[in-house]
């Protein structure tokens, strides 16, 4: 087993083998690049000089980043691949990998995997290519989709194209997942038709979680969005949770909280009906119920949601153990919420946008949403200590707005010193990003809320469900 650096760039993943980066592509039959000869752990491989007219002098300038050359399936065959996003790194084995997760079968396609992918209850059989930047669907109904705008993309032996892209919500082996879809031009399209395929699946399904891809099984595993201790974020100090952060921030916390039930007093009435995405550990869900909302309070990590329920007056809140992105109800709400910068646990483009559209399909029409978009200025490291509280945050930039928050706190309490350590990725995104995914998933900006908000680092909006 060979544990080797990986990154992405552009929507292409890089591996570092020895001194030299090359791509993982799992949608290439063959292997090509400069070194002709390349040593995995125990095995040599002999590397085509090129591939369909493509050479690693080629690759360079449609990517326009350095490499030494693409992977393809004639040596990645021989393993098998956990693709480790979080952590930035692809493990190669000869032994056989396991990993916990939604299970795919595979098949191949002239030495391609392929997988079959549900769209609106029509089976379909795609590529699995880890080389293409986003994924593909060869269908004119692609069309009705949301726009997420133009992406230019490359194929050995066809070269460089530009296609419109659309959000697509697809499913595979029962789990949902929304991406980006081109469309192929022309003679790129119509050589997956022929190959029996209308569609590939590309690298955005790898970030974000551990994916096992086991071709000698015929088998793709993705596993979920997970920190590096293989937990959701912070299920390993939920009990401390409220603890460190009133220690932590002391007035502002609560000064924060209070404003925000003052705004959604402004913004609906009690008993008006409202979802709270992230609830955590009921910070608004439980002074909305004691206000008299309706509330269910949606949070993904058990232990969170457990410090919820054992509260005294969390009594009449309805806890859900769910994601905002998987979150559904027969239920239409007036108010929805998605504060104290959730927007950050989110990977990639299209869980956001699973996220927004789950808010809008919570809401009844007209119903509003208010969300806090984080700004740069918090991804920072940060250090508190107190005679209770010793606690040091490290945020190290990954590159392409993603980071790595790892946490290290001590406790000490009559009973003794406790101590907890945290680590998973987070995101930035731009307010212009949010906002265009926000039109794209049905919602009208009402107002800007920010000025009510100075000092908490985000920016908050108040927007309206469309019709239609």
């Amino acid at each position: 087993m060979d544990t080797y650096a990986t990154q992405f760039f552009n929507g292409h993943l890089f591996a570092k083998i020895g001194d030299d980066l090359w791509i993982i592509d799992t949608g290439a039959p063959t292997s090509f690049g400069d070194p002709d000869i390349l040593t995995i752990g125990t095995l040599e491989f002999s590397v085509a000089s090129d591939f369909m007219g493509m050479n690693a002098s080629a690759l360079v300038e449609f990517i326009d980043h350095p490499v030494a050359g693409l992977l393809g399936m004639d040596v990645l065959g021989k393993f098998d691949l956990l693709i480790d996003a979080p952590r930035s790194r692809l493990v190669l084995s000869t032994e056989t990998l396991d990993l916990q997760g939604t299970t795919i079968p595979c098949d191949s396609v002239t030495g391609i995997p392929t997988v079959e992918v549900q769209i609106d209850g029509h089976f379909n059989n795609w590529f699995f290519d880890t080389g293409a930047q986003v994924s593909y669907w060869q269908d004119d109904s692609i069309a009705d989709y949301p726009d997420a705008g133009d992406l230019t993309d490359f194929f050995p032996g066809f070269g460089e194209f530009t296609t419109q892209t659309h959000y697509v919500t697809i499913e595979l082996a029962g789990s949902e997942f929304s991406f980006r879809c081109g469309s192929l031009p022309g003679l790129l399209g119509m050589s997956l038709s022929m190959a029996g395929v209308n569609g590939i699946l590309g690298s955005e399904i790898l970030k974000g979680r551990v994916t096992g891809f086991f071709p000698r099984r015929n088998q793709l595993v993705l596993g979920v969005a997970e920190t590096a201790s293989g937990s959701l974020p912070h299920s390993s100090w939920a009990k401390w949770y409220d603890f460190a952060y009133e220690h932590s921030f002391g007035a502002f916390y609560t000064q924060l909280t209070d404003l925000t039930i003052r705004k959604i007093t402004d913004i609906v009435d009690a008993p008006a009906q409202v979802v709270d995405f992230g609830a955590g550990t009921g910070r608004l869900a439980i002074p909305m119920g004691l206000e008299g909302y309706s509330v269910t309070a949606v949070e993904p990590c058990p232990g969170m949601l457990d410090q919820l329920k054992s509260k005294p007056d969390s009594n009449g809140i309805n806890a859900v153990l769910s994601s905002m992105q998987d979150f559904e109800s027969e239920r239409k709400f007036d108010l929805a919420i998605c504060v104290f910068t959730v927007l950050l646990y989110l990977p990639n483009e299209g869980e956001l946008m699973r996220a927004l559209r789950a808010a809008h399909n919570a809401l009844v029409y007209g119903g509003r949403l208010l969300i806090d978009i984080p700004s740069k200025q918090i991804f920072r490291s940060y250090q508190h200590s107190d005679p209770d509280l010793e606690r040091e945050i490290t945020i190290t930039d990954q590159g392409n707005d993603v980071f790595l928050y790892f946490e290290n706190t001590l406790i000490h309490t009559d009973d003794g010193t406790s101590s907890y350590t945290d680590q998973f990725p987070i995101r930035y995104w731009p307010q212009s990003t949010v906002r265009d995914l926000l039109d794209k998933a049905g919602f009208s900006l009402v107002s800007d809320l920010s000025d009510h908000f100075t000092g908490s680092g985000c920016q908050y909006w108040l927007m309206e469900k469309r019709r239609g």
